[in-house]
């Protein structure tokens, strides 16, 4: 787990371990969770839980208790997340091809929506991308955990990037004084 992780799930056992005030058992579990669930998002709950178990197995593996005290029921529990809908391609091109009335840089967002779908960028990717990451026919992105790809670029967004860097950056350059 990385340092983050483990101050968080330090920071919520801690938190947890003040609250329940007695010994950590089934009764006190089940008392606590019937109050902290009113309380908090169902997010919250799921990672509470998840520190708690993954503490109680800790202490199971050291021999510190025999048996894990969290309830069965609450080990599985996952946060429900909705799959997100992602445009057919005919859906993706009628969105390239619509009109861009009252928008300020319609090249740019053109450039960027099309470089998402044909490379399949992340949002984090996306707000990271500056021009000197752009290189031939390929681009060099950051993505997670600050690990670098190289990915190609097709035909369709080479053109739709130099239409924008002719037609609006130098317009955009110079309101910033870049």
């Amino acid at each position: 787990r990385s340092p983050s992780t483990c101050v968080r799930l330090s920071f919520t056992l801690k938190m947890i371990l003040r609250e329940l005030q007695v010994s950590v058992d089934y009764e006190n579990l089940i008392r606590w969770s019937q109050w902290k669930q009113s309380l908090i998002k169902k997010a919250t709950w799921v990672s509470y839980v998840s520190a708690l178990h993954g503490f109680m197995e800790w202490c199971v593996r050291e021999g510190a208790l025999l048996v894990n005290p969290i309830p069965t029921e609450w080990k599985n529990q996952r946060l429900y997340t909705p799959v997100r809908a992602i445009p057919t391609q005919d859906e993706m091109l009628d969105i390239l091809k619509s009109p861009q009335e009252n928008v300020k840089f319609p090249l740019r967002n053109l450039a960027i929506l099309e470089l998402c779908y044909s490379v399949g960028l992340r949002r984090s990717e996306v707000v990271k991308i500056q021009f000197k990451h752009l290189e031939q026919a390929q681009l060099r992105l950051i993505g997670k955990r600050q690990k670098e790809r190289l990915v190609p670029l097709s035909e369709s967004v080479k053109e739709r990037i130099n239409a924008y860097v002719q037609q609006e950056r130098e317009s955009l350059c110079r309101r910033k004084n870049i």
